[in-house]
Parts: structure tokens; sequence; C-alpha cells
């Protein structure tokens, strides 16, 4: 159990205190749900980004969708320094195309591997939009990944751990945590949904501002890059979650 809030960003980047500084050329490969998604940025700069359907395709799709990036950037793969990967929680079958993709480009490479939490980037995605947030991953058979999270002194800690809970339960923790702003995989029943059981309570992201957006991972990622070097590839382990009862 954690033992209190986890944050999940805070300082601001060097590059956003010092726009000259340089940011190394990162890869962030998103596959840990049916939306898959890969970016492409040099520092604060996103050079390309795709994000789509994948419909259980992310083995074929992944690899070629990240080399259109790095063409149209006119860049190639070995000019890489970090990727970054979504760790989940998401799909078994998912989280491995990424994990596996990524650790082969930064052991072929040899650059910085790191793993960021698929729920942390949803809710970076959304910092702004509200005080206390709540993300969300579609985890199947009508279930969902979430996790809440709240603004305090200009840093995104995240409140409790990463759960798996049916539409119901997520109601039932939003009404409890007051007025929340709800990003993620939102489909129109889920909102409906939610609002309906939260008599209104709750506010959530448009189905444009709610399509995940691996630029948001890239970002979070590089963050954290400058905070110190990453553990090793080979280390790095993906999140997996089901339900206890």
């Amino acid at each position: 159990m954690s033992a209190g809030p986890v944050r999940v960003a805070g300082a601001p980047l060097p590059w956003q205190t010092s726009p000259e500084t340089p940011g190394p050329l990162l890869l962030a490969l998103d596959t840990a749900s049916g939306v898959g998604g890969v970016a492409l940025c040099r520092g604060p700069l996103v050079l390309g980004e795709e994000t789509w359907r994948a419909g259980g395709q992310q083995t074929s799709q992944v690899l070629p969708a990240a080399a259109r990036l790095w063409e149209r950037a006119g860049v190639m793969a070995q000019h890489l320094q970090a990727v970054a990967v979504g760790t989940g929680p998401g799909s078994f079958s998912g989280l491995r195309v990424g994990l596996s993709l990524g650790k082969g480009l930064a052991l072929a490479l040899r650059i910085p591997l790191l793993g960021v939490a698929t729920l942390d980037a949803v809710a970076y995605q959304h910092q702004g939009a509200g005080t206390t947030l709540c993300a969300v991953v579609e985890a199947g058979r009508g279930q969902y990944y979430i996790a809440l999270y709240r603004r305090s002194r200009g840093a995104l800690l995240r409140i409790g751990e990463y759960a798996v809970v049916t539409a119901d339960e997520l109601a039932e923790r939003l009404t409890a945590a007051g007025r929340v702003y709800v990003g993620g995989e939102l489909s129109a029943e889920l909102v409906a949904r939610l609002t309906r059981l939260t008599g209104g309570a709750v506010r959530c992201a448009s189905p444009a501002a709610a399509l995940r957006r691996p630029a948001y991972l890239a970002e979070l990622a590089m963050g954290r890059l400058s905070e110190g070097p990453p553990p090793d590839a080979p280390s790095l382990q993906p999140i997996y979650l089901q339900r206890t009862r």
C-alpha cells in the first residue's frame, strides 16, 4: 500500500525555465490499451505524433508508425537519445508490445529507457483541468483502470493506488472524492452513467480532449530523465492489475 501521495510531476523542466536549453530526441510508445500512439519529441518540441484505434494489431502497427515520424522529421532511429514507454496498467498483450520494442531500441542504441505509468500520463495530460483528477483507461468487460490525482503547490500527486473497478464502483469513488474532473478513455455510455450516478457532480473530458496523446507521456518522461539516470532497460516491468474480488 502507498504510504502517502506519490509525486507524478513537480518542478518545471529545464527547457521550460531556460528555452535555449536543448532537450533530447525522445521516442514515446503507448500501447497499453486499444488506443495506440507514438510521439517523437526534441525537448519541448513535438516533431510528430500519431494516435489510432489499434484494434488488437499493436504488433504490426507501432514500429511502422514510429518510423513514419522519424522519417518525416528527417532523422533516423540511430539518432534517438532516449525511449519512453507506457507501463500500464493495461492489457497484457499491448504492454508486452511496447515494452519489447522499447527495450529492443534502448539496448541496440545504448540509450535510456524510461517507463511511465499510463494513468500518470493521462493525469498529466489533464492536470490543468481541475484540482482533483481521475484518470481512466479501459480494462475490458465493463471494467476500468483508474487512479485519483490532486494538484498541490505546483505538483501533480497521485492519491492512493492504481485500481481496476466497474462503472458503478468508479461512480462511488468519484462521489466520495467531491468535485472531480475525469479524463482518459471515456465512452459516451460511461460519461452518461457517471453523470447520472454522481448527480452531475463530475466533469468529463470531451471526446477530443479525452484522446490519450503520447506526447504527454514523452514530456513526463523527459522530466524524469532530467532528474537522473533511469533503471537499466532489462529491469523495467509492466504494471498488471486484476480485480481482487
